[in-house]
Parts: C-alpha cells; sequence; structure tokens
C-alpha cells in the first residue's frame, strides 16, 4: 500500500475525481449538465467504489489501532462515507447539503505529496498561536467597531448602522478592499446619486459628534484602524506562522 507508484495511483484518482467535479460545476444548470448527468453519476460511482477499495486496503495494511490513530485516515472515512450518502435520494433531509462536502475529497491529496503534507501540518500546529493574534484582533475590531457606530452610524447606516455592520465594514477596510473610499465617503459624502437606503440625510441627533466634527473624524479614524489592523496585526500574524 505504501509503494510509490500505488500512492501516485491514488494521488491521481483524488486528482482526477477534483476535475470531474470542476467541470460538473461549470456546466451546472446548461443542457450538456442535463445530456451527461447519467455519465456524472457513473464517475461518482466509479470513484466512490475506488475511494472504499483503497480505504479497505489501507485499513488492513494498517489494521487496527494504527489506522484509526491516523487523522488522516479518520478523514478519508468521513470523506468516503459522506460520498456515498450523497449518492441518496434528493428528497432526503440534509442530502443537497452533504454533496456539498464530496468537494473536500482533493484534501485527501495532501497527505500522498509530501510539501503539501508538509504545509498542512505546519499551518495546523500554529494555529494555537495564530488563534490568539486573531483573537487580539477581534478585540481591536470590536472597540473600533462600537466607535463607529457612534460616529457614522447616522452618517452611512448601511455601512455603520449597527454594530454588526460596523464590524463587517471594518472586516473589509482590514483586506484594503475600498476602505479609502469609505473614508472619503464619511469625510466628504457619498457621490452623486448614491444617496438612498446606505445614506441616507443624516440625523444630528443621533451621533455624539456633529456631523461636521464626525466627518473629520472619518479619515484620521480609519488610516489608524487599517493601520492597526492591517499593517501590525497582518504582521503579528505573518510572524507567529514563521
Amino acid at each position: 500500500y505504501a509503494a510509490p507508484a500505488v500512492q501516485a495511483t491514488i494521488a491521481v484518482l483524488i486528482f482526477a475525481n477534483f476535475v470531474s467535479e470542476a467541470v460538473q460545476a461549470q456546466i451546472v444548470g446548461t443542457r450538456a449538465a442535463a445530456q451527461g448527468a447519467n455519465a456524472a453519476l457513473g464517475l461518482e460511482i466509479f470513484f466512490n467504489a475506488a475511494f472504499s477499495v483503497e480505504l479497505v486496503v489501507n485499513a488492513y495494511a494498517h489494521f487496527f489501532t494504527p489506522f484509526w490513530q491516523s487523522a488522516w485516515n479518520v478523514f478519508d472515512v468521513i470523506i468516503v462515507v459522506i460520498s456515498w450518502l450523497s449518492l441518496a435520494p434528493t428528497g432526503l433531509p440534509g442530502i443537497s447539503v452533504l454533496r456539498l462536502f464530496r468537494a473536500f475529497r482533493v484534501f485527501r491529496l495532501f497527505r500522498r505529496i509530501v510539501t503539501l503534507k508538509l504545509i498542512i501540518e505546519s499551518a495546523v500546529s500554529a494555529l494555537p498561536g495564530v488563534a490568539n493574534a486573531f483573537g487580539v484582533l477581534g478585540l481591536i475590531m470590536g472597540i473600533f467597531a462600537i466607535v463607529a457606530v457612534d460616529l457614522f452610524g447616522s452618517a452611512a447606516p448601511g455601512y455603520f448602522g449597527t454594530f454588526a455592520d460596523a464590524l463587517f465594514t471594518l472586516w473589509q477596510c482590514m483586506t484594503g478592499d475600498n476602505w479609502n473610499a469609505i473614508a472619503r465617503m464619511l469625510a466628504y459624502g457619498p457621490a452623486p446619486g448614491a444617496e438612498g437606503e446606505l445614506f441616507p440625510p443624516p440625523d444630528p441627533n443621533a451621533s455624539v459628534l456633529r456631523p461636521g466634527v464626525a466627518a473629520a473624524a472619518a479619515q484620521p479614524f480609519l488610516v489608524i484602524y487599517t493601520f492597526a489592523a492591517s499593517i501590525v496585526m497582518t504582521n503579528v500574524v505573518v510572524a507567529v506562522l514563521l
């Protein structure tokens, strides 16, 4: 089972299954998908049978305790079982959700390519430190979100009207996605034609600051936030991973 030729064959099957799933996702809803439905089902049964045989051989080669001590083997068992369950009639509850997990079968490729396996295991081992860094990032985002609701909730309720809206907007700003446009909108008002639900006329009584002061605070507020969240904390996460 551990022979390079066997592992290479399994890797080719996994990749071929991934290509098959990608093609089916590309043509979904088209005439080609309807015409090839039987072929797709046949391929699905073939891959499920091949992976089931591979799993049985693996279990026999590492019988019994060594097989279940490997997290990769447990993952393989879960994926193969879900793949068979996904072939059940569509009317059964939860089947459509199970079918989504078939896309994760390509993850089985990682254990058979040493470099990919090393990357995954290194990332998993770094999760505790990364989780701490993300915890700090979450606190920073929460603090700025609370302040943003008070400052800009009336000017742009679509972005900062509630804590959840503000948190999502700050996440967007942290990724660098159009954050400068949000800052300019808060400072100078929405672009012509953009008025509406996202940018209703500001309510001076809904902010802890006067509209003019809130507008003046918008740019330094977002500059400080993006520096703290995007630059500092991103580099902290990278440092933890290294």
